[in-house]
């Protein structure tokens, strides 16, 4: 067992660490950085609430569940196929074409606590893929397509996340556009999830394009008026996709 301390900027003092059993056996050092990143808790987030308190779409969405923190997938390119997979497709859906996928291609992991578990699947793993078997998950053969594309591009070198990780928007709209089912609902995805950009925006989102209509901004204005949640768009994201009261 290895102790992991998580404690984030803007938590009250003398919270405990957090325990980790790693398998393979992996020290602390080499944890701490995966897992702050994916549980988003090294971004201090006094800024982001100064200005949710002074906007009137925000604000009651950030008083009724504080705390919500930008989570991160492990690797961008787990982010990148989860985005393919989630492509026009209800959450539900999207889940279990995950599931079938790592099942189908991931590498088992040790069992844990009587349970199995599976590594996601490498670029490779699903560079080499067959078309059908990818079909076979419940996805269509574009999306099939998709996937083989962005695991081949991240394969063979020709996409290279941990570069893309500090870049700008713009430069990885032009590492990931020209790619087969990249548009830009899922390179804001994959900027949200995969890349931790506190400022990426699905605004043609149908959660997103939902939310704002309840506040009365129509989808062709959505953009607008979030320019003024700069640099702390995904956050706002993240809030505008909690359901509304009375709805589980």
């Amino acid at each position: 067992m290895v102790t992991v301390q998580l404690i984030h900027p803007d938590a009250p003092r003398g919270r405990g660490p957090l325990w980790v059993t790693p398998t393979p056996r992996a020290s602390a050092g080499v944890l701490e950085p995966v897992l702050a990143r994916m549980l988003g808790v090294r971004v201090r987030l006094s800024a982001f609430r100064r200005m949710a308190a002074a906007d009137p779409i925000l604000q009651p969405l950030v008083a009724r569940t504080p705390g919500l923190r930008l989570p991160q997938t492990p690797e961008p390119f787990e982010a990148a196929i989860r985005a393919i997979l989630g492509q026009l497709v209800s959450v539900r859906a999207a889940t279990t074409m995950v599931d079938r996928l790592v099942r189908a291609f991931g590498r088992p992991a040790p069992r844990a606590a009587g349970r199995a578990f599976y590594a996601f699947p490498s670029a490779r793993a699903l560079a080499d893929a067959s078309l059908s078997a990818l079909r076979a998950l419940g996805c269509t053969g574009n999306k099939a397509r998709f996937i083989r594309s962005i695991a081949c591009a991240t394969a063979d070198g020709e996409v290279d996340w941990e570069a893309l990780r500090p870049a700008s928007a713009a430069t990885i709209y032009a590492a990931l556009r020209p790619l087969p089912g990249m548009g830009p609902w899922t390179i804001e995805y994959i900027r949200m999830r995969g890349l931790g950009h506190r400022d990426a925006f699905p605004h043609g989102d149908l959660g997103v394009v939902r939310a704002m209509l309840r506040h009365g901004v129509p989808a062709d204005q959505i953009l607008r008026r979030a320019e003024g949640w700069r640099p702390w768009r995904a956050y706002a994201a993240l809030y505008l996709w909690q359901p509304p009261p009375g709805v589980a």
